[in-house]
């Protein structure tokens, strides 16, 4: 894995295990902002707090925002990875190596790999892209919420549309 393909695609899902991460941080940062501290800061003119009050306010289509965006970077991440995984010789050379311990097809092998690879690439994504920063989100939530909030607010506005349609098929 010493081409630069598989150097930008090592990169590549790191900026998307980071991308998860800000969400999953923003969301509990959000959730857990003192909600009378948060209303008094905006009714004191702080605007930052109005926006994430306006935020606070319509709950459900902020956790669908936050959904989204997590969402599409756990998706791109993997397909992202398993596409340079299956393209380069690391799943051969995997599949040589368990080949040797194991007597199936190479097929089944291959599909052993990318399995194997799936799970590496999920823990990755379980304690860097969500464990990690909820905890660090719990222990400073006013200066995440806000640090957050310019973020949360324009993707709250480009997530609208597939934030409507998804809230119109869970309503149905």
């Amino acid at each position: 894995m010493d081409d630069p393909g598989s150097t930008m695609t090592i990169i590549l899902v790191l900026i998307l295990v980071l991308v998860n991460a800000l969400f999953a941080m923003s969301k509990t940062a959000v959730i857990s902002f003192n909600d009378a501290k948060l209303r008094k800061e905006a009714e004191d003119g702080n605007r930052k707090a109005k926006r994430i009050a306006k935020i606070v306010d319509e709950p459900n289509n902020f956790l669908i925002t936050v959904k989204v965006a997590v969402t599409l970077s756990g998706f791109l991440a993997t397909a992202v990875a398993a596409m340079e995984f299956s393209n380069s010789g690391a799943v051969k050379m995997f599949s040589d190596f368990i080949g040797e311990y194991i007597t199936v097809g190479s097929d089944v092998i291959g599909g052993i790999v990318i399995f194997i690879l799936a799970v590496l690439l999920s823990f990755v994504f379980l304690v860097l892209g969500e464990m990690v920063p909820k905890r660090i989100a719990m222990q400073y939530p006013e200066k995440i919420a806000y640090a957050m909030e310019g973020m949360l607010s324009f993707c709250y506005k480009i997530f609208k549309p597939f934030v409507f349609i998804l809230n119109c098929s869970a309503n149905l």
